[in-house]
């Protein structure tokens, strides 16, 4: 949240994490913890141990999770965290710094790396099997970085791309669904033609919300398990639903009921 970190007890109510205050943008389970991107940094939580005890007004058994270890990874203001496939085990970080990557030593210690030559805010991250990584910014176009397999010294390639590549002005987020890459702008969804090296109209949710002129701006976009994809439009969110061989030529199915008694305000998350 914007006032700090909480964790829900087995009574549905939130407490505060000691020591986690401020605001926090991104949350990413690892095997035995978890990382939180904030203003604060990069920090790693790790659930204390969960007692049993007997409930004394109703003596029913119940859950006490004694204080968390708290530890600060990296002390740079972070926005988005994504595991790394070139390197498991490993963490890409965007933040007010760039592009940064966290790695684990056998003593449990963090050490990271930041890549000057990306001086950028990153406020999106989506990582190809091709070892490429795809980088929104608020105001910068995409960031594409080719990653050169070397864990303890990675090198990487930088291309940018803006305007002049066939994208809008504002914040793009990168996103993957509909096995490949997403872009949601200002002006709808894009994807990369890698042939024509510009981005193009991406019409997977319909007419409606791809990219151009008459496109309806998508700001957070991400895709479940079952195939349904969740958006945000214009201060209301959307289902997508896949429906393949239906009627619908996209092959999903728009669907804005469950939403409708939600105020229409920003969604920074759809998780």
């Amino acid at each position: 949240t914007h006032n700090g970190l909480f964790l829900q007890d087995d009574t549905g109510k939130f407490t505060p994490v000691p020591g986690m205050t401020g605001q926090h943008w991104s949350l990413l389970p690892l095997s035995k913890s978890i990382l939180a991107a904030s203003e604060m940094g990069v920090i790693e939580i790790t659930p204390g141990t969960v007692i049993n005890r007997i409930k004394r007004k109703t003596g029913k058994r119940g859950n006490k999770i004694e204080s968390n270890h708290v530890k600060h990874v990296l002390n740079l203001t972070a926005f988005v965290l994504q595991k790394s496939k070139t390197f498991p085990g490993s963490v890409w970080a965007g933040g007010t710094f760039g592009l940064g990557i966290l790695f684990k030593q056998e003593n449990g210690e963090w050490e990271h790396r930041i890549f000057h030559n990306i001086s950028k805010r990153i406020y999106s991250i989506v990582e190809t099997p091709e070892q490429e990584l795809w980088l929104g910014t608020l105001d910068s176009g995409v960031i594409k970085v080719d990653v050169h397999r070397n864990k303890q010294n990675p090198m990487v390639t930088i291309t940018r791309y803006g305007k002049s590549h066939g994208l809008p002005g504002g914040e793009i987020t990168v996103t993957s669904a509909a096995e490949h890459i997403m872009f949601c702008t200002p002006s709808g969804l894009l994807r990369f033609d890698a042939a024509a090296n510009r981005f193009i109209p991406d019409s997977t949710l319909g007419d409606r919300f791809a990219g151009g002129e008459n496109g309806e701006g998508v700001f957070r976009l991400t895709q479940c398990k079952d195939g349904n994809i969740f958006f945000h439009s214009h201060f209301r969110n959307y289902c997508a639903v896949p429906e393949p061989g239906q009627g619908s030529p996209s092959g999903y199915r728009i669907d804005p009921v469950p939403f409708l008694r939600l105020m229409p305000e920003q969604a920074n998350v759809l998780y």
